[in-house]
């Protein structure tokens, strides 16, 4: 009977333990890429996908987001573009990976499921457009220097001339986020 209460016991334990888990899925996609790739070169490369990869499924909750819960339709219009072309991003993206052995996370990573939890705490309306469009603006600005900087710099020939070649619609992403947020400004 002891040794039943102890089995129990131990499986009521690994069983909270798992719930609780709170595995950063980047984190683990950056940590098996470090472990594959002996070329310091090769490991900025696969650290550049992992973070795009983890930054546009973000933008793809956000845009789903914002097409239930803005109110401006120039938002809903914004966040719809949002899934589409981040959608389509990742499925190059996965290609590229899979092609050079790149672990990509399946999830969104810690920080990011925070910025969505906070997206959606501003729930709906204008204040929800403000804290869209405002995230749009701020990730948007940051993806394209990530992105020029990978166009430039990259080693990987195939992420090097994706990200070359995407950087002009993320550049259209930040000017019709930065009009919707100038929109959104003057609706107060």
């Amino acid at each position: 009977m002891k040794k039943q209460f102890l089995y129990l016991l131990a499986l009521i334990v690994i069983g909270a333990m798992s719930c609780n888990s709170n595995t950063d899925s980047k984190q683990v996609a950056t940590d098996q890429d470090k472990a594959k790739f002996d070329s310091t070169d090769m490991k900025a490369d696969a650290l550049f996908a992992v973070n795009v990869a983890d930054g546009g499924m973000l933008e793809i909750k956000a845009g789903q987001l914002a097409q239930a819960n803005a109110e401006l339709p120039v938002v809903k219009e914004l966040g719809k573009m949002m899934v589409d072309d981040h959608s389509k991003l990742a499925d190059e993206l996965k290609a590229i990976a899979m092609a050079n052995n790149i672990t990509l996370p399946d999830s969104l990573s810690n920080a990011s499921s925070d910025k969505y939890k906070d997206l959606m705490k501003a729930k709906h309306g204008k204040d929800f457009d403000k804290a869209f469009t405002d995230r749009m603006v701020d990730d948007h600005t940051k993806t394209i220097k990530a992105f020029q900087d990978e166009a430039a710099n990259g080693n990987n020939a195939a992420l090097k001339a994706w990200a070359t070649k995407t950087i002009p619609g993320l550049q259209n992403h930040l000017a019709m986020s930065d009009s919707a947020a100038n929109l959104v400004k003057g609706e107060k």
